[in-house]
């Protein structure tokens, strides 16, 4: 289902971060996902411009035309926000860096943005290729400071092993606990405990 900004409900929202159509990160978010609503933003599809530190100016520029601002309208709308994220160099895509970056933008700019953002859930999934059990947690620990420093709740995290396109369906562990959410999040948004 397409929803746009506005709409009640788009509780979940999906932002993929990988370069890849086919992306192992993104396959195993759905897998997470699977029989629950969900609204996707992927990042590559979308204009997001760079990045500018404005902190030392008298003030920050205003809106921007691009997709950030849609971007920004549909998480704010959401409950739970989950990031499919493919480690790259043991870190994150830079357009998911770039993205979570332009959020000093907004607190600057708009001072209710913390607010808006309290206690909305997040999960975070990542799939790499070089031992990702391990050295995707510098990951995990970045989105728990992002989410201390945002007010937000962070969920789950859920690491899966895949390199080539599709490698993570022989990942069962990963596939496995992607269905144990999975279950959590059903009985968690039929019981409207994130309210």
């Amino acid at each position: 289902m397409n929803y746009k900004p506005g709409d009640q409900e788009c509780q979940v929202s999906l932002i993929s971060s990988s370069s890849r159509k086919r992306s192992n990160a993104r396959e195993l978010a759905e897998t997470l996902l699977q029989d629950i609503e969900f609204l996707e933003l992927n990042l590559q599809n979308l204009h997001i411009r760079d990045f500018e530190d404005h902190r030392d100016d008298r003030k920050w520029p205003g809106l921007h035309d691009d997709d950030f601002n849609y971007a920004l309208e549909i998480i704010e709308q959401s409950k739970i926000i989950v990031f499919a994220v493919p480690i790259y160099w043991y870190g994150i895509p830079a357009k998911l860096s770039n993205f979570i970056e332009l959020w000093s933008e907004v607190l600057a700019t708009d001072r209710g943005f913390k607010k808006k953002m309290e206690h909305k859930k997040i999960i975070l999934v990542l799939v790499g290729g070089d031992s990702p059990k391990v050295k995707g947690l510098c990951i995990v620990r970045q989105f728990r400071y992002i989410a201390d420093f945002s007010n937000l709740d962070f969920l789950y995290y859920l690491i899966g092993t895949g390199n080539h396109e599709m490698d993570i369906l022989q990942d069962k562990v990963a596939i496995n606990k992607a269905t144990e959410i999975n279950q959590r999040l059903k009985r968690l948004l039929n019981w409207r405990e994130i309210e």
